[in-house]
């Protein structure tokens, strides 16, 4: 029986792919290629972690079809995305889907010794470098204020911060998904943000989510 893989590399860039690959020095490592993201094989092999490379040149609606469809197949909890610090809009977009586990590559010796820490690990546990609860965190402080969020709304918001739609939230509350509808309306108008993602960033500043 063919022994599940260590890591699972996803990206578009076979040169950088490989690179990550030796800088882990492991042979249990695969590498799924594809030059829009949109053509990945359908089914993602077994592995214990899938580390996502990040690039602002993709096509991002193919990005997001990426995340979706990684999703939908429940391997959320194993993606370790690596990204930079300027690609807001691609961290956003993983962040707002589900994804718990970021790792910032500023250096070769620094990310070797997180993407090790993260695959030795017996466990898939959360991990979010302080690099991006800093960028997370730093980037709404100018500005920021105090909100209040009823019991209801701090439900809500916690399984907004989880990855669920509306629907399972509707579900795991008992109420409508209209009445969801509502209440993120609500909270949306509270927190003064234009959408999910400025959010759950001022929830997190203000303490009502945690990393």
């Amino acid at each position: 029986m063919t022994q599940p893989y260590a890591v699972t590399i996803i990206g578009y860039d076979l040169l950088k792919m490989n690179s990550v690959k030796t800088l882990l020095e492991k042979p249990s490592c695969e590498v799924l290629i594809d030059s829009s993201y949109g053509n990945l094989i359908p089914e993602l092999p077994s592995s214990k972690y899938y580390l996502l490379l990040t690039d602002s040149t993709v096509d991002f609606t193919s990005y997001e079809q990426l995340l979706q469809r990684i999703k939908k197949q429940n391997c959320l909890n194993q993606l370790i995305l690596l990204y930079r610090s300027c690609q807001t809009r691609e961290i956003s977009a993983a962040y707002r889907m589900g994804v718990k586990k970021f790792i910032e590559i500023t250096n070769i010796n620094e990310l070797k010794l997180k993407l090790t820490e993260a695959t030795d690990a017996n466990e898939a546990t959360d991990m979010i470098s302080p690099d991006f609860y800093r960028l997370i965190a730093d980037s709404g402080k100018k500005g920021n204020f105090h909100f209040d969020l009823n019991d209801k709304e701090q439900s809500i918001i916690h399984l907004i911060w989880e990855g669920y739609s509306n629907h399972e939230i509707a579900d795991e509350l008992c109420l409508s998904p209209r009445t969801i509808e509502r209440h993120r309306s609500q909270i949306l108008k509270k927190t003064r943000a234009s959408n999910t993602v400025i959010m759950l960033k001022k929830a997190l500043i203000n303490g009502y989510i945690s990393l």
